[in-house]
Order: structure tokens, then sequence, then C-alpha cells
């Protein structure tokens, strides 16, 4: 089994779509083939871009263990390809840059014992590209006699330790810091 993201660098809230290319290099036929994959830590499962089939428990979320019955996998058989897809989660936190994710391939050993275990499981190491440091949700200003209100509600901050507010008299500044 072969596990690959495609080489993306994946951003809170994307979809993040894993290719899992499995075939039988042995040279018996393999029954009752199932997949086996563990939704990552900070994702969600997403059935709806995922093919059919997939079962997860206890749910969708992070360390749900997710499997899919693939039925018999013939020697020598072309390899077949399966999509995996999950969202990352939104908020992010701040301390984790690798979403790490493993899948594995095992059959009912009908069979006999696999000859070759070791290709029977795959790490992907996806990269996290940090948020900005603030995600602005709403923003107003309300003009008084003497004064102008401002109110703002953030929807994620990334290590901040506050804000400064600057104020120009013209689109483009100069901007003069005002706290």
């Amino acid at each position: 089994i072969v596990k690959d993201d495609g080489g993306l660098i994946v951003q809170p809230g994307n979809i993040l779509s894993y290719t899992l290319t499995y075939s039988n290099t042995g040279s018996q036929d393999a029954t009752g083939v199932t997949l086996s994959d563990v939704v990552p830590a900070h994702t969600v499962f997403s059935p709806t871009l995922s093919p059919p089939g997939w079962n997860c428990l206890p749910n969708v979320i992070s360390g749900s263990l997710c499997t899919l019955a693939i039925g018999p996998v013939p020697a020598g058989a072309p390899p077949v390809e399966v999509i995996f897809t999950v969202v990352v989660s939104k908020p992010f936190p701040s301390n984790v840059d690798i979403i790490s994710n493993t899948v594995e391939i095992f059959d009912d050993g009908h069979s006999g014992p696999d000859a070759n275990p070791d290709n029977n499981r795959d790490d992907e190491r996806t990269p996290v590209e940090k948020p900005t440091a603030i995600d602005l949700v709403s923003f107003t200003a309300q003009a008084g006699v003497d004064r102008i209100t401002l109110a703002w509600e953030t929807g994620t901050e990334d290590d901040t330790a506050g804000f400064n507010l600057y104020r120009a008299e013209a689109e483009g500044g100069p901007y003069t810091k005002i706290n």
C-alpha cells in the first residue's frame, strides 16, 4: 500500500485528500482485504468527498478508525486507487506543523501468512501552513460627536499579544499609531 497527499501543504479549513494505492505483489490471491485508516489529529473525515463504503467508528472525528472492505485482490492484478479525504480543523493549534497519517491493508489470512507484511503500511506527513495571526470576522466604526468607536470580532487569534490601531487622513497613509 502507498499513501500519497500529492505534495500538498494545507491550511486550516482545507480539504486534504489522500490517494491510497494498493496491489497484491505476492504469489497468492488475497481474500477479505480491508483498508484501515485512523482519522488524523486535527482533522475530520469527509464521507461526502470520499468514495462510498468507508465505515468510521465511533464517528468521523480525529482518532476514529475508518475501514473500507475491498474483498478479494488477485495476485499480480494492477494497482487500484482509493481516496480517503479529511477536512483540516479550523482553528488549528499554533504548535502543530504536520498532519501525520497512516494507512494499513490486511486480509483475512485464508491464503496463509503474508510473505511481505512490511509493505502493508504507509505513512504520510502533510505540512500545515500557519494561518494569519488574526482572522477578522467583523469590524465596525461608529462616528460620535468627538470620537469614533471601533468594534471588532476575531475568529482566530494565533499568538497575539494585543492590537495596535493606526489612523490616516487619506487612503494609503501616512499612518499614525493612536494607542
